[in-house]
């Protein structure tokens, strides 16, 4: 009984948590992306395994410890079988290795910066998607909103047409006129309210929000002048971007200097104690004599690594330089790219004020049509033009804000805001 008061509970905080509207609006989505993002978290747990790697050079001065206990049977030819244990210790120390450990090191850090840069770009490839994801949504509802008064004006119409006929001075065809716009703008809305859902589902998965929850958008669809101060972007503001093709020069630049260094002896200083059982020392009959002590330094060099290691190094160094070309025209690309966005940016922002006197002008057209065609000056086609014109222009105005917005988000991503 217990058991089923406690998980009622539970549904009932569940349902209503799911039944409370989650609002939505612009300035929430950057720390809500940074907080709930899969993939941005994906990001900083993989930044912090790449921290964790770091430090190698300090690591490679760490003795290598090892402690060996045994005991075993064993018999010469006829002798009888003897049991005797044997045990050891030894350790060895890395004093110098060609000033690899210390390349390998920066290798490491080089690794971690790279992944701090992927781990931005990952925040805002992100947070992009949402931006562009939340005002396609906004467009949508108001879009859906749009289609839903043009269905109003087309049944007053109809209703207007219907009076018409009756009192003789309008035909069956303008009823039908009437009747099959009102099926293209209901066809035209229900695609809308599909797309709408569409994203807002998109949305909660950016946003790891439930699929249950209900979401309020609750923003309106107008444009702003905040973008003109990208106009002043430096280089810094966007070099993210292109940090990872740093990096990855940086990296070919190191394997070629660690490849370089492979003539280099290993050099490890060492120490052992052993005691030995009579298997491995059948002369000495005594424990004691059996005992062992020894300690050095020992360098080392293999031969392959070495002839490898010319091979490697001329790659590396052909890597470097193709990374560097490509680095360079990285550069330029992005440059060249997002001047042109600027000016695309430009352009949205005057269309959006060129469709606003539209839409008045659409208005006024609608008023003097719609006065006409209660006169009985103009046919139902006339009337029928004069609300596609109104309908077009106010959707014309929010396709150009939300297109507006498109193109602000990419910048913004690109400016790392």
């Amino acid at each position: 009984m217990k058991i089923f008061l406690v998980f009622l509970c539970f549904q009932l905080i569940s349902s209503k948590a799911h039944s409370e509207e989650f609002v939505l609006k612009e300035s929430d989505l950057r720390r809500l992306v940074q907080e709930r993002n899969a993939l941005v978290g994906a990001a900083n747990s993989e930044v912090k395994g790449l921290d964790a790697k770091t430090g190698h050079l300090g690591r490679s001065f760490i003795p290598k410890a090892s402690l060996g206990i045994g005991q075993e049977s064993f018999k010469y030819v006829t002798d009888d079988f003897t049991s005797q244990p044997y045990y050891g210790a030894s350790a060895e120390v890395n004093i110098y290795n060609g000033g690899r450990d210390r390349l390998k090191s920066k290798m490491d850090e080089i690794n971690l910066e790279k992944g701090k840069s992927l781990q931005k770009i990952t925040l805002f490839d992100q947070l992009e998607k949402a931006r562009k994801t939340f005002w396609k949504a906004i467009y949508l509802k108001n879009l859906v909103s749009r289609y839903n008064d043009g269905l109003k004006v087309i049944g007053e119409n109809k209703k207007a047409a219907l009076r018409r006929i009756k009192s003789g001075v309008a035909t069956q065809s303008d009823k039908y006129e009437f009747e099959i716009k009102e099926v293209e703008f209901s066809q035209d809305q229900k695609r809308a309210q599909l797309e709408l859902e569409r994203e807002i589902s998109h949305l909660k998965v950016l946003l790891e929000i439930d699929q249950d929850q209900k979401i309020k958008l609750n923003q309106d669809l107008t444009h702003d002048h905040e973008w003109r101060s990208f106009l002043k972007h430096s280089e810094k503001e966007h070099n993210y971007l292109i940090k990872p093709y740093e990096f990855d020069f940086q990296k070919d630049q190191l394997n070629s200097k660690i490849a370089n260094r492979k003539w280099l002896p290993q050099l490890n200083a060492y120490a052992l104690w052993l005691q030995n059982n009579q298997r491995n020392d059948f002369d000495r009959m005594n424990k004691n004599d059996r005992e062992q002590t020894a300690f050095g330094v020992r360098a080392v060099w293999n031969f392959s690594d070495i002839v490898a290691g010319r091979a490697q190094a001329k790659a590396s160094e052909s890597m470097a330089h193709a990374k560097k070309m490509r680095l360079k025209y990285e550069k330029s690309e992005l440059e060249s790219e997002l001047h042109m966005e600027l000016k695309e940016l430009e352009l949205l922002d005057s269309m959006v004020h060129n469709a606003e006197e539209n839409i008045k002008r659409s208005k006024k057209f609608f008023k003097l049509i719609s006065g006409e065609y209660k006169r009985g000056v103009k046919t139902s086609g006339d009337m029928l033009l004069a609300t596609e014109k109104l309908i077009a222009s106010e959707v014309r105005r929010m396709k150009i804000i939300k297109d507006f917005h498109m193109a602000k988000a990419h910048i913004m991503t690109k400016l790392g805001e």
